[in-house]
């Protein structure tokens, strides 16, 4: 199916808010649809659309600069996956800066290469997530700070 740019998918917005519910301060939400963005940005959240702006450039004014073994970077704690993107383990392995950790929780149906030297010397680590605690999704519903119903754009009979 292709992707509709105006459905939510919601696996992102969702993890930003867990992630931000759960003491994340600084948080940037990536994707090519403006839509998705614009609901991302209703929520608190900033925003970057790499096909339309400079990503590295963008997430160093907003998170600020670390090292890198190739030199400065944007500080980026956790880089979280939930596309499942080529480009987004690429844009990691090229500006990830030391003792960042790269976790993905998206379906990735290809393998990917990656360069472990680099990640050894970079002292990176990479993990996959493919859950999440039940009681966590009730107390982030029931806190009342978040309209998660937003990212809600299509409703669908069982049958469906």
């Amino acid at each position: 199916m292709k992707d509709d740019p105006k459905r939510a998918r919601s696996i992102g917005i969702a993890a930003s808010v867990a992630l931000k519910h759960f003491g994340m301060e600084k948080i940037m939400l990536c994707d090519h649809s403006n839509f998705r963005l614009k609901l991302a940005e209703e929520l608190g959240f900033a925003v970057c659309n790499p096909a339309a702006e400079d990503f590295a450039a963008r997430a160093a004014a907003y998170f600020g600069t670390a090292p890198s073994l190739s030199g400065p970077t944007a500080d980026i704690d956790c880089w979280l996956d939930t596309a499942g993107a080529e480009s987004i383990l690429n844009d990691f392995l090229r500006l990830g800066k030391i003792e960042s950790r790269f976790v993905s929780v998206a379906v990735n149906n290809e393998p990917r290469t990656i360069d472990l030297l680099h990640t050894t010397y970079a002292q990176q680590s990479m993990i996959g997530s493919g859950g999440y605690m039940p009681e966590d999704v009730q107390e982030i519903m029931s806190c009342g700070k978040w309209d998660l119903e937003r990212i809600i754009t299509h409703e669908f009979p069982l049958v469906e």
